[in-house]
């Protein structure tokens, strides 16, 4: 019974907005915003996002590979400095474990940026990777060891700035789609949120897997 009762606790807890943006707040603090403005003179080979998730067959894409809200975001970030820089743009991310699936979630990515106007010719595709690890090593092995902008949810770059130093890459941080909003300072504050608890859910991932990666890489 006494587990029961501390479970519901910290699930209500981590429903909390307060709880959650305290919990995704130092993650998402660690690098500053990129200005657009200031890319243009930066020595970087390329724009590298990293994939967010997408759905594999898309009933509104007829059907094809799309983007997860959280992936657009990244790809529209990248798309942005790629313009700004006069650079190419690489996308990471691969095919879901549905072994049944042909699309990647790059290729879902390069058909989003082909829908910007983007020349093709700019776009590179890394389709194997399965995590953050995988990213930085196949990246790597496309392009090589060379100083990138690297592309990711702000609560996310910790982890993927590690993961790529490891890798031997030198990587400037353009974090994104940011969740830590300012609190609003009332009632709604201390009230159970999905979003919120979404939020902690992700907080807690981040933190376990930098502790596993400063372990492991």
């Amino acid at each position: 019974m006494g587990l029961v009762a501390t479970a519901g606790i910290l699930l209500c807890a981590f429903s909390l907005p307060l709880v959650s943006i305290a919990l995704i707040k130092p993650l998402e603090s660690q690098y500053p915003p990129l200005p657009i403005a200031k890319v243009a003179g930066m020595a970087a080979s390329a724009v590298v996002v990293l994939g967010g998730g997408y759905s594999a067959k898309s009933p509104d894409e007829g059907g094809q590979a799309s983007l997860s809200p959280e992936s657009m975001k990244r790809a529209v970030m990248g798309a942005r400095l790629g313009a700004a820089a006069s650079i190419p743009l690489l996308f990471t991310g691969g095919r879901s474990a549905d072994p049944t699936e042909t699309e990647s979630e790059a290729d879902a990515a390069k058909a989003f940026w082909l829908s910007l106007g983007i020349d093709g010719g700019r776009i590179i595709l890394e389709t194997k990777s399965r995590d953050t690890a995988d990213n930085a090593s196949f990246v790597v092995e496309k392009i090589g060891q060379r100083q990138i902008i690297l592309v990711t949810s702000a609560w996310h770059m910790p982890r993927s700035m590690l993961a790529f130093e490891r890798a031997g890459m030198k990587a400037i941080a353009a974090p994104t789609a940011y969740r830590a909003g300012p609190l609003n300072h009332d009632i709604r504050d201390f009230l159970p949120a999905a979003s919120a608890l979404e939020t902690s859910s992700l907080a807690l991932h981040e933190y376990l897997g930098l502790l596993w990666y400063r372990l492991r890489l």
